[in-house]
């Protein structure tokens, strides 16, 4: 979902054809999603927390810059991946084939424009905030010298980290008004 192909464009969707083929076996039914596949974006996003966890921690680096990043950036491609899964359901082995491809070949933005469609703006205005401030060096800073303490935490930093929980919600809301209560995807998350 974050891959490039920088040369070989043949081999590079060739690949990509075998690996959507495994998340996507030749048996999975109409009304199954690509649950082998959000079972993996599950595992990864989780291994970026811990990873956060371990490089701020064990290896000193930044908290305060990575902990923000965990809760808009890291969140958004997990999120995109989420909804490229839900948009398999209820469909031949062979659309969701077709699906997988066209989605993982998109920015998360674009997965989220494409499926979401006009829901998405109040989560994208929050996501593009975080981008504004993040690039400017003075905010950069501050958030690089945020520790794990939380008195170590400014205004600045508070003010990030809200915004950084109403854009869960703002995705969380998202979710379920692109897909109805009874879509498989919000089951699949719980269980």
């Amino acid at each position: 979902m974050e891959s490039e192909c920088l040369v070989g464009d043949y081999i590079y969707y060739e690949i990509q054809d075998k690996l959507i083929k495994l998340y996507v076996k030749d048996g999975i039914t109409d009304h199954q999603i690509c649950r082998f596949l959000l079972n993996d974006l599950i595992r990864y996003y989780r291994t970026i927390c811990v990873d956060f966890e371990y490089k701020t921690c064990e290896q000193t680096k930044s908290w305060g810059d990575r902990n923000i990043k965990l809760m808009f950036s890291r969140k958004l491609m997990f999120f995109s991946g989420i909804l490229i899964v839900a948009q398999t359901a209820q469909s031949t082995c062979s659309y969701k084939r077709d699906v997988l491809k066209h989605f993982i070949n998109l920015t998360p933005i674009d997965r989220i424009i494409e499926i979401c469609k006009e829901h998405a703006d109040t989560a994208l205005k929050l996501y593009s905030e975080f981008i504004c401030c993040i690039g400017t060096e003075k905010i950069r800073g501050i958030l690089n010298q945020t520790e794990m303490d939380r008195a170590t935490h400014t205004e600045e930093f508070r003010k990030h980290k809200n915004r950084g929980h109403h854009f869960t919600w703002a995705l969380s809301k998202l979710l379920t008004d692109t897909f109805d209560e009874g879509h498989p995807i919000h089951l699949a998350l719980k269980f």
